[in-house]
């Protein structure tokens, strides 16, 4: 007799259970395209139905119209009253495009922009480029932001701009000028011919040192006693005083007989100098 083992009574126990059946859905593909057919050729039909009966409706409004205008069925013009419609219809083309096109005339007139010319004051800037006439040096240059410079010597040619002014007026109101005060003119020797701020009373005349200051008084005082008017009390008083000093000897005055270490152009500009002196003296005396 056999007696079945542990892994026998579990493969007996042990039964298959039974496959799941799954539910199918009632609604199938082609029931949906059925019912959206049907739906879209309801839409159809409806639209179908409703253009024939405004067809009909139409239909009999004119129908009506004929009836009241006594003719039953339209007529087909003729050649020549289609021509004469057409000669109408040119006409009345014609006379729109016309007005049309004074309309556009007269818009453009209004919309036409006129530049105003400009009659003030103009600044003009013009930069160009021109040959290059300077001689430049062929020292070479270290350097190195002037390579434009030795490329354009290379070329032969050089950058210009020109500014122009329209008038004087609009540079001085650009750049005003500084009206700097006029000094007088510094007065120079009579003799050594530099530059003083020393003027004898009597001549008028400028000198630099106390030297050159006695040679004037000095050939002054000898064009008066050779070429001074004696019939004027003056200077024959002065003359008198110089004679009387001569005699007294209570002041050596330098005389001209002795040398002097002047150039003697110095001494012919004094003499000249003290000619056009006297004449002016005795030209206001005489007046």
């Amino acid at each position: 007799m056999l007696i079945p083992t542990t892994n026998e009574k579990d493969k007996v126990e042990k039964k298959p259970k039974p496959p799941k059946k799954k539910v199918k859905s009632t609604v199938s593909n082609a029931e949906l395209e059925r019912k959206s057919i049907r739906h879209s050729t309801a839409a159809k039909s409806a639209e179908t139905l409703k253009r024939a009966k405004q067809q009909s409706e139409l239909h009999k409004k004119r129908k009506r119209k004929r009836e009241l205008e006594g003719t039953e069925e339209w007529v087909m013009p003729t050649q020549e009253e289609l021509l004469e419609e057409a000669k109408l219809t040119e006409k009345e083309n014609k006379k729109w495009v016309e007005s049309f096109l004074k309309m556009e005339m007269e818009k453009q007139k209004r919309n036409k922009i006129v530049k105003k010319k400009y009659t003030g004051p103009t600044i003009t800037y013009y930069s160009t480029t021109m040959p290059l006439i300077e001689v430049l040096d062929d020292a070479i240059s270290v350097d190195k932001n002037k390579s434009d410079e030795v490329a354009a010597y290379k070329r032969g040619v050089h950058s210009r701009t020109f500014i122009t002014f329209s008038s004087d007026e609009t540079f001085n109101q650009i750049f005003p000028q500084k009206k700097y005060k006029s000094y007088p003119e510094k007065k120079k020797c009579c003799i050594t011919k530099c530059e003083t701020n020393y003027l004898d009373p009597v001549t008028n005349l400028p000198y630099l040192n106390a030297h050159v200051f006695k040679t004037i008084r000095e050939s002054w005082a000898i064009h008066l006693e050779q070429h001074g008017d004696r019939s004027r009390p003056e200077v024959q008083a002065w003359l008198d005083y110089r004679q009387k000093l001569k005699d007294s000897k209570l002041k050596q005055v330098p005389s001209l007989s002795t040398p002097l270490t002047l150039h003697p152009q110095y001494l012919t500009s004094l003499q000249s100098s003290l000619q056009n002196i006297h004449t002016g003296s005795t030209n206001a005396s005489s007046s």
